[in-house]
C-alpha cells in the first residue's frame, strides 16, 4: 500500500478547509474528524470484498499479524444490517474485542457508511437507544475508486471518520484523544492486496 496521506475535515465541520486548516464563518472551526487513504494494489472488487465478506476480514481482526484463532466475524450487508468481528489488537499481544458497525449506507462496490460500534463491544451501542444512539458514535465513509498504477489496476481507498453535527465538541475531542485515528491508520495498513 501507499499513499497514507490524511486530510482533516469531513462532513460535520462548518466552513471549509482552507490551507491553514479548517475555517468556518467565525475562524477557525473544530477539527471533528480526520479522512485517511491508501492505494491498495488490487482490483475494485478484491477490496470489496475484503470489507464486505465476512471470511476475508482477517485483516480487521490482526490475524493477519499471525494471531491463528479463527476469525470470528459476520456482515449483515444492508442498511440497517451490521457487521461484528472479534478482534486483537496489538499484534495479537493486545486487548481482545468485538467492533463492527451498522450499516446507514451501502453502494455495492463504490462506497459504505456506517455508525462506527457494536452491541457489547467498542465503540458500544446501546440497542435500547435505537436510531438516535447511531448518531452518538463515530460515523465512517468508505468509498472504493478504480486507478492504475501502471503494472496493473489498483483502488483508491478513502476512509472518512466523522461525528455527527449533534455530538458536542468536547465529546468529539475526547474520542479523538483516544487516538482513534492512528488505530484506523493501523488497521488500513492491513487492507490485503488480494482476498
Amino acid at each position: 500500500m501507499t499513499d497514507p496521506s490524511g486530510t482533516t475535515g469531513p462532513s460535520g465541520t462548518t466552513g471549509h478547509i482552507g490551507p491553514d486548516g479548517p475555517t468556518g464563518p467565525a475562524g477557525p472551526a473544530p477539527v471533528r474528524g480526520f479522512t485517511l487513504r491508501r492505494t491498495v494494489a488490487a482490483p475494485r472488487d478484491a477490496v470489496w470484498a475484503a470489507w464486505t465478506d465476512p471470511d476475508h476480514l482477517e485483516w480487521v481482526a490482526g490475524d493477519a499479524r499471525g494471531v491463528d484463532r479463527g476469525l470470528d466475524a459476520s456482515i449483515d450487508l444492508r442498511v440497517g444490517g451490521a457487521w461484528r468481528v472479534h478482534l486483537t489488537e496489538g499484534e495479537g499481544s493486545g486487548r481482545e474485542l468485538v467492533t463492527g458497525g451498522v450499516y446507514r449506507h451501502v453502494e455495492p462496490r463504490e462506497r459504505l457508511d456506517f455508525a462506527w460500534g457494536a452491541v457489547g463491544g467498542w465503540p458500544e451501542l446501546d440497542p435500547q437507544e435505537g436510531t438516535a444512539g447511531l448518531d452518538t458514535v463515530p460515523q465512517v465513509v468508505v468509498t472504493f475508486e478504480d486507478a492504475h498504477d501502471g503494472a496493473g489496476p489498483v483502488t483508491v481507498l478513502t476512509v472518512t471518520v466523522g461525528f455527527a453535527d449533534a455530538v458536542p465538541g468536547a465529546d468529539v475531542e475526547r474520542w479523538l484523544a483516544l487516538g482513534i485515528r492512528a488505530g484506523w491508520s493501523d488497521t488500513l495498513d492491513r487492507v490485503p492486496p488480494a482476498v
